[in-house]
């Protein structure tokens, strides 16, 4: 197998977050939706929106339309991050499904002897099935499969698993969500088996007027990670949404630093907007990286 450049190698795993973690796919950990994001990913106890697929699939079980999004990011270097995702309603509730897709662009091989032996690519895939339902007094679950595929060059490893949620309207103005996400037996990788980032979440929200205040705890149990996000969102008109979130760990493990560049992409503001007209609509989200820069998403969405 080629020797992937140190300097390629090591913007990838900045980006995945994946030093010092214990699991791997990491590429799941990353929030899709430019809405969500926006909010800083708070988005457990979110409900009638086709983001509740990553998030918490009982979401989906409030949806009265069939709903379509897609978002596209463009991270540093080649990195690109591209999501997109259905939801459609039926007598029995609420059917999904959705794709994620990374791909690092162009990486420089090298052998042993770091003689170059040409560039090659790198990419991450999942495929994922959802259902959702409404039960009585307003209680909503839901559960998702995932065919999980990574690649580098020529090895490749492939994966199984499974996301559960719930969801209550607690009253009109109150929502609580829990999920657990990842669910799944270790993948292997050139003979080494990993843990997939198995995330569980709760989440609680209050919407009023034209106000949305949420906030999410999520722990990612075999990194040991502890995660506090909170968010607002501002209608206007039922047109324009404004957004800002916060994200930050709460608790790490013990090889993170406080003062490592990887701590400080993990922590600190999102913002974005969003324009609806009809059925239709757009958002981005702006999210700081520290010295890697600034990440951008754009989403669009459409309900029928």
């Amino acid at each position: 197998m080629k020797t992937i450049k140190l300097s390629a190698l090591l913007i990838i795993l900045l980006e995945l977050s994946a030093l010092a973690d214990n699991s791997g796919a990491s590429f799941l950990k990353i929030s899709p939706g430019a809405r969500p994001v926006g909010i800083g990913g708070a988005f457990t106890a979110v409900n009638n929106d086709i983001n509740c697929l990553y998030y918490n699939p009982a979401g989906l079980g409030s949806l009265n339309k069939t709903a379509i999004g897609a978002m596209h990011t463009r991270w540093v270097s080649d990195i690109k991050y591209n999501y997109a995702a259905g939801a459609f309603k039926f007598k029995g509730g609420i059917a999904g499904i959705a794709a994620t897709y990374l791909s690092m662009g162009e990486l420089e091989g090298r052998d042993d002897n770091r003689q170059e032996t040409g560039d090659f690519s790198a990419y991450d895939f999942s495929l994922q099935a959802s259902y959702a339902k409404k039960l009585k007094n307003n209680y909503y679950a839901g559960g998702s499969l995932k065919l999980i595929r990574q690649q580098i060059e020529e090895e490749t490893a492939s994966g199984v698993a499974i996301d559960a949620g719930y969801l209550k309207e607690l009253s009109e103005n109150v929502n609580i969500g829990v999920a657990l996400r990842n669910i799944g037996p270790k993948m292997t990788f050139l003979s080494t088996g990993y843990n997939l980032p198995l995330t569980a979440s709760a989440g609680l929200g209050f919407s009023k007027w034209n106000l949305m205040a949420i906030t999410d705890i999520n722990y990612e149990i075999i990194d040991e990670k502890l995660k506090l996000s909170v968010g607002l969102e501002y209608t206007v008109f039922k047109l324009m949404a404004f957004r800002i979130g916060y994200f930050r760990d709460v608790v790490r493990n013990d090889f993170d630093s406080e003062d490592s560049s990887l701590f400080k992409q993990r922590n600190g503001l999102s913002g974005g907007i969003g324009i609806s007209v009809l059925n239709y609509s757009v958002d981005y989200a702006i999210v700081p990286y520290s010295e890697l820069g600034n990440t951008h998403r754009i989403s669009l969405g459409t309900k029928f």
